[in-house]
C-alpha cells in the first residue's frame, strides 16, 4: 500500500458506494478479509458442463442460483478480491478500496484455464449489472 501511495488515498477514497465484478475463478464466501464486502446475490458461475477442465462442484451453466458453484476452489480470484476491497479489519490485507463491494463472476476453472464462451457470459452479465 505504501508503494503505490494507496495509505494516502485511504483518506480521500476508500471504495465507499463502488461495486467492482471480479472475472476470475470465484471468491471465497468466507474469507475474513471480504466480510460484509461481497455481493453473494450478484454472483454468478459462467462454468458450464462442457468447460474442459471444470470441476463438477463450480459447473452452474450460468445458472446465478447456484452460490456453491461461485466458491474459489484454487485462490487466484480471491487473492485478486482481496487486493481490491480487503477490509481494513485488523486481519490479512486492507485493500486498495478497502470498503468496495466485490461480484464474483466465476469464469475461469479450478485447473486455472478461463475459456472465451465463460469469459463472455461473465462480461455480458457485468454489463448487464452496470458492473
Amino acid at each position: 500500500m505504501v508503494a503505490i501511495n494507496a495509505v494516502a488515498a485511504h483518506s480521500k477514497a476508500t471504495g465507499a458506494g463502488v461495486t467492482v465484478g471480479v472475472i476470475d475463478g470465484g471468491v471465497d464466501f468466507t474469507h475474513p478479509d471480504l466480510a460484509g464486502g461481497i455481493d453473494v446475490a450478484r454472483s454468478c458461475s459462467f462454468i458450464y458442463s462442457w468447460t474442459p477442465t471444470a470441476n463438477p462442484q463450480e459447473i452452474a451453466n450460468g445458472d446465478c442460483t447456484n452460490k456453491a458453484a461461485v466458491q474459489d476452489l484454487q485462490g487466484h480470484g480471491t487473492h485478486v478480491a482481496t487486493t481490491i476491497a480487503g477490509r481494513a479489519n485488523g486481519l490479512g490485507i486492507v485493500g486498495v478500496a478497502p470498503e468496495a463491494t466485490i461480484v464474483a463472476l466465476k469464469a475461469c476453472t479450478i485447473a486455472g484455464y478461463c475459456f472465451a464462451d465463460s469469459v463472455a457470459a461473465a462480461l455480458r452479465y457485468a454489463g448487464d449489472q452496470h458492473l
